[in-house]
C-alpha cells in the first residue's frame, strides 16, 4: 500500500484530498502547522519526511486570506508560498519519494473566467486580488 502525505492536509482542499485518498485505500498522513510541523522550516520538513518515508507528496498547504488580506500582505503570501512550495519539492527529491504534486488554486486562471478549463489556462491575467496567492 502506498503511503501518502498531504501537506496542508487540515485546511479546506487538504482534508477533501486526503479524504478521498483514503477512500481509495492509500495510507494518509496529513502535516500542518496545527500538527507541529512548520514547512517553512527545511529542517523540519526534511526530518519530517526523512521520518514518514512517504511514497507520495501532495502539496496543498498555502499561506492565505481574503481579499483585504491579500492586499495588505502581498509579499508575505508571496514568500510563504514559495517557500512552502520549494522545501517540499527540496525535500521529496533528497528523501526520494516517487511521485509529487503541487496543487495549483482556481484563482491561477484568468480573472475573467466563468469555467476553469485546462486548455483556458493562458487566456488572460490572474484578478489582482488574488495575483499573489495564484503567483
Amino acid at each position: 500500500m502506498e503511503k501518502v502525505l498531504i501537506a496542508g492536509g487540515l485546511g479546506f482542499l487538504g482534508a477533501n484530498v486526503a479524504s478521498k485518498f483514503k477512500e481509495m485505500g492509500y495510507k494518509v498522513d496529513v502535516c500542518s502547522r496545527r500538527t507541529g510541523v512548520d514547512i517553512r522550516e527545511y529542517a523540519q520538513t526534511d526530518n519530517f519526511l526523512k521520518e514518514l518515508k512517504p511514497d507520495i507528496v501532495i502539496n496543498c498547504a498555502a499561506h492565505v486570506g481574503g481579499i483585504a488580506y491579500n492586499t495588505k500582505c502581498p509579499v508575505a503570501i508571496y514568500e510563504d508560498n514559495l517557500i512552502i512550495g520549494f522545501n517540499l519539492l527540496k525535500a521529496s527529491v533528497k528523501n526520494k519519494v516517487l511521485k509529487f504534486v503541487n496543487i495549483m488554486p482556481n484563482c491561477t486562471y484568468p480573472g475573467i473566467a466563468e469555467i476553469y478549463q485546462e486548455d483556458m489556462w493562458w487566456n488572460g491575467p490572474m484578478h489582482p486580488t488574488v495575483l499573489t496567492y495564484g503567483m
